[in-house]
């Protein structure tokens, strides 16, 4: 009985080496089919890399469509507004001189009336400090 037992084990452990031979071949079989199976870490760090240029250009776009909105708005004002806005740099005019009383009724019309040829020589004036003997006590005197 023993032998019985012993052939019918072998018999099942020859099966068995079959069965996983056969597996094995299939399992090469999908391998070769498959070809080389790509490295889970190098997948996840190529993902990475894609999710962050995806980012990076949604902010580009997101940054020229800002900036053709503020285009479109302006273009929109400049269409309805043709005349140049009063603080434009065309309408300023430069200061020079200016009257010393601000409620004087001609205050506008004595605004820059002084021509800035004549400032120039007031300037020169102030600037150039007196000759020894030329404002003296006598013009000091007239003064009070």
């Amino acid at each position: 009985m023993c032998e019985l037992e012993l052939d019918e084990v072998q018999a099942q452990l020859t099966s068995i080496k079959e069965a996983v031979e056969e597996q094995g071949e299939a399992v090469c079989t999908i391998r070769e089919q498959l070809g080389e199976l790509p490295d889970l870490g190098e997948l996840s760090a190529q993902m990475q890399d894609l999710t962050e240029t995806i980012q990076e250009h949604r902010d580009e776009v997101r940054a020229v469509r800002d900036a053709v909105d503020e285009l479109r708005d302006l273009i929109e004002w400049l269409s309805r507004n043709p005349e140049p806005p009063a603080w434009s740099a065309d309408r300023v005019c430069q200061l020079h001189s200016m009257p010393l009383d601000p409620t004087a009724r001609d205050f506008g019309e004595r605004i820059n009336s002084v021509s800035t040829e004549k400032i120039a020589e007031l300037r020169d004036e102030v600037a150039t400090p007196p000759q020894r003997g030329e404002a003296g006590a006598a013009d000091q005197r007239r003064l009070f």
